[in-house]
């Protein structure tokens, strides 16, 4: 990029930022002399938590992961503010950060903490304008600190209410069922043709598990834009699922806890001869790569119905705890 151009943009972003819009245009322009323009690509660390930052950044483009001890605590957008600066100011004191991973390819301005601190010792008016914007901002984070131990508090309460629920449950007429006979689910490892999935509905799946006792657990799940945590309870040799309604803040919140308990697929719906099969197809590149599930419920003592066209069974896992989604999420896919 012509280097007029590229001092025009930095100066530019600089312009439109919170903490540098009020100083005049010979710090500005002293600013902009010292800074540049950096590219990331996704899941690239910016920051590393208990490490020194060199810099003071701000996001022009894409979106910022925000976490502390492994929890994620806020996305960076352009117009977030500054990023580093509490650092970098206090940078003698060994200041310790969060870890910042760019979720989405990011552009940021970067000013080196030696030359951003040699202006700022040298233009009062800097210290002064960034002080007035901290103080805005702190205002701000106070407000969101509220309201994260509040959503803190309203998932804890939603937890113990699940566990709550699963204890008390003391008759099978709880259990799924239709009239006096039981639901089963048959679940299937398949093959399939592409075309075959083509022109049914699917949605994609997040799925994470937070909790697993004996035959007792809990998950959380997005799907298109919903979030839910359900408990499951094995009672007598059936399944039972209570779920509730989560915020996408606190999903966010409780995948991160999650160690690694996570799974990640495209779920197909498809209805064949009356009955609706569900496929998952789990994402390439994780621990399941490559795995397809068929599954279908039937009343018990039902003929087995026909696969849709296009699907062949590989091996039948209906009783096989291993291909259970939850040790799917532990321990991977097993070897056939």
């Amino acid at each position: 990029m012509n280097e007029e151009i590229l001092f025009a943009l930095i100066t530019q972003v600089l312009k439109q930022s919170e903490e540098f819009r009020s100083l005049p245009e010979e710090t500005l322009t002293k600013l902009a002399s010292r800074a540049s323009i950096k590219e990331y690509r996704k899941d690239a660390q910016i920051i590393s938590q208990g490490k020194p930052i060199g810099a003071i950044m701000v996001l022009t483009y894409g979106k910022l992961e925000v976490s502390v001890d492994g929890c994620s605590v806020e996305q960076l957008e352009p117009n977030s503010g500054l990023i580093g600066e509490h650092e970098v100011l206090n940078y003698e004191l060994n200041a310790k950060s969060s870890v910042i991973v760019v979720s989405q390819r990011a552009r940021l301005l970067v000013i080196d903490r030696t030359q951003f601190m040699d202006i700022w010792d040298r233009q009062p008016t800097l210290a002064l304008g960034i002080s007035q914007a901290l103080g805005r901002r702190h205002n701000r984070m106070s407000l969101k600190v509220n309201r994260w131990f509040e959503l803190t508090k309203r998932t804890l309460n939603t937890v113990k209410l699940l566990e709550s629920s699963l204890k008390q449950i003391k008759s099978a007429s709880q259990i799924r069922e239709e009239g006096d006979k039981r639901v089963v689910g048959l679940r299937y490892i398949v093959s399939v043709l592409p075309k075959a999935l083509l022109p049914w509905q699917v949605k994609k799946l997040k799925q994470a598990y937070i909790a697993l006792k004996n035959g007792d657990e809990i998950r959380i799940r997005s799907e298109e834009g919903k979030y839910t945590i359900t408990g499951k309870k094995d009672y007598k040799g059936r399944e039972i699922e209570i779920s509730l309604d989560l915020e996408e803040y606190l999903f966010n919140m409780l995948i991160s806890h999650a160690g690694g308990r996570v799974l990640t697929k495209k779920r197909y719906i498809i209805d064949h001869e009356g009955y609706r099969w569900r496929v998952d197809v789990f994402d390439e590149g994780t621990k399941c790569s490559g795995l397809i599930i068929a599954e279908v419920d039937i009343i018990e003592g039902e003929q087995i119905p026909n696969l849709p066209p296009g699907f062949k069974i590989i091996k039948d896992i209906t009783d096989e705890l291993n291909y259970r989604n939850r040790n799917l999420a532990l321990y991977g896919k097993p070897t056939l």
